[in-house]
């Protein structure tokens, strides 16, 4: 059997993926509880998660130490919304709101708006472009990869021996027409079949890496298991263990005394600012 075959076939009948992460008040151990140290709070018997709002009259240091937080522009501690909705005099200021903001040029009322960092408001009409450089970014210095206003990336395709600018959305690895592309986006490239795919846990060599991986769309991870001196996927948690329950299942389950339990999805979780931060840091 082509082992590209057998990778595949395993993949797709041993799979336990998850999509998202525990909420503070879903870690039942101390332990757990801790690792969010700058989201939740260990309250006698339970873990919750700590509120903006109570950082509100503090200094800002206070209010952004706590993941997630910053100042808004009428003083208060506040969720972290969107970089242009904070207004800074010192152009250095943005970078506290969130690490990815920086100060853009538009100036309102004497303070400088924050814009995401690496976006300076230029977006792409994909269809629209010529010329394969700056279609696939190659040409554009310190870019990876341009956009369209609605997110879709521009990559370049040839079609019946003619080379054309196209828009595709990044988020999804199977969508994905380059090797470059897929690389940049933590997928699985397949040479032969010149294929983008999510990575497979067989794949991993490296027992201490063996934890997860990304699944086909953004958002989604497949749990991997280090068994028979092999990565493989994993069918369940009830192999991890207390001190690895949380982190190697990218937080989407939590240690119960006697258990690693997966946790309920109940929508937005507090600890994806966490999630997110380490993804920036990587």
């Amino acid at each position: 059997m082509n082992y590209g075959i057998f990778i595949c076939l395993i993949a797709l009948t041993h799979q336990l993926l998850v999509d998202h992460v525990c909420s503070c008040e879903q870690l039942q151990s101390q332990d757990d509880c801790n690792i969010g140290i700058k989201q939740c709070l260990w309250s006698d018997i339970s873990c919750n998660t700590i509120q903006c709002q109570s950082f509100d009259g503090k200094t800002e240091k206070e209010c952004i130490d706590f993941i997630g937080c910053a100042i808004n522009d009428v003083g208060n501690c506040r969720p972290f919304s969107d970089c242009v909705d904070y207004h800074v005099k010192d152009p250095k200021e943005c970078e506290t709101k969130w690490p990815t903001c920086v100060a853009g040029t538009n100036i309102i009322d004497g303070k400088y708006e924050c814009i995401e960092k690496g976006d300076d408001n230029i977006y792409y009409v994909c269809n629209k472009i010529e010329d394969k450089g700056i279609c696939t970014a190659d040409s554009i210095e310190n870019q990876a990869a341009i956009k369209q206003a609605d997110g879709q990336v521009c990559d370049w395709i040839i079609e019946d021996n003619v080379g054309k600018c196209i828009a595709y959305d990044p988020n999804k690895c199977s969508n994905i027409i380059s090797k470059s592309k897929c690389d940049l986006y933590n997928c699985r490239w397949d040479s032969e079949k010149e294929e983008c795919s999510e990575p497979y846990c067989i794949e991993i060599t490296d027992k201490t890496k063996c934890t997860f991986i990304r699944g086909d769309q953004t958002g989604t991870f497949q749990i991997c298991q280090w068994e028979n001196e092999q990565c493989q996927d994993a069918l369940d948690t009830s192999f991890l263990t207390k001190d690895n329950c949380l982190k190697n299942t990218f937080y989407s389950a939590s240690w119960n005394g006697t258990n690693c339990n997966l946790c309920q999805n109940d929508g937005f979780s507090t600890l994806l600012s966490i999630v997110i931060m380490i993804i920036l840091i990587l």
